[in-house]
């Protein structure tokens, strides 16, 4: 930080990236559980017995697939970038040019500014 530059806070800059990369495979499984007991049951539809096994595994497939979506939704992961935002107070032997050389400025309210690494 620059001499002259008195910080507030300091906040980790975060990027949401999601569990895809656990749910996807699983979403992709019960999909394909779905479609292939959708067709067991368009097959067996004359068969009572072999027709409620195959409705179970379809119902287990549809739930598995909302829950997996919801929690995509819901729970996302945030990962740090390695950067920090500023709310700063800065004094006159401080140039505003100096300042913007290594930080983006973001924002300005009543003599606080909210600054960003670059």
């Amino acid at each position: 930080m620059l001499e002259g530059i008195t910080i507030i806070s300091q906040t980790e800059i975060t990027v949401k990236s999601g569990y895809i990369d656990v749910f996807v495979p699983i979403l992709i499984t019960a999909l394909l559980v779905i479609i292939i007991s959708s067709i067991e049951l368009e097959n067996n539809k004359y068969v009572m017995s072999k027709r409620s096994k195959w409705e179970v595994i379809n119902i287990i497939g549809i739930c598995v697939l909302v829950i997996s979506l919801v929690l995509i939704i819901v729970c996302p992961k945030k990962e740090p970038i390695g950067k920090y935002e500023y709310r700063v107070i800065i004094d006159d032997t401080i140039s505003l040019n100096e300042l913007n050389e290594r930080y983006e400025i973001i924002g300005y309210n009543d003599g606080i500014y909210t600054i960003r690494d670059k």
